[in-house]
């Protein structure tokens, strides 16, 4: 997954995370390399899911943990395997709701996310920032 990070400035910036201990880069032994490169195999075609995201998969399944993405196919064939999916709507509703931003500055950040960020649902989206700057 970091090697998939090529935008300027995102591999640092969670290389930063990792070095204070606030990240931990999960790795697979040669068993677990196998069953995801199985994994792979087996829908490649039928999905079009890609190996990275095979493992993330793989892990969030492994480890019971609710899997994040934006992936659409990514989601569609975890969510069928009956992983727990969820996206960045609930990762901004997570912060709201723990108190970690606040509900405006979630509703400007959100903004700013739609303009480089079409496929958001539009009515989620329009939603959540009319309850958040209500606050």
């Amino acid at each position: 997954v970091m090697l998939e990070l090529t935008n300027e400035g995102q591999h640092d910036a969670v290389q930063q995370f990792v070095d204070n201990k606030r990240l931990r880069i999960a790795t697979f032994d040669s068993k677990q390399l196998t069953e995801i490169i199985s994994m792979h195999s087996k829908l490649r075609d039928k999905t079009n899911v890609s190996f990275t995201d095979c493992s993330v998969w793989y892990y969030a399944k492994s480890k019971h943990y609710p899997l994040l993405t934006g992936d659409r196919k990514l989601r569609s064939s975890a969510s069928h395997d009956g992983v727990e999916v969820h996206g960045i709507l609930y990762v901004f509703d997570a912060l709201v709701e723990h108190g970690i931003i606040k509900a405006n500055d979630a509703a400007s950040r959100l903004r700013q996310l739609r303009l480089s960020n079409p496929r958001l649902p539009k009515e989620e989206v329009e939603r959540r920032i009319k309850t958040w700057e209500g606050e």
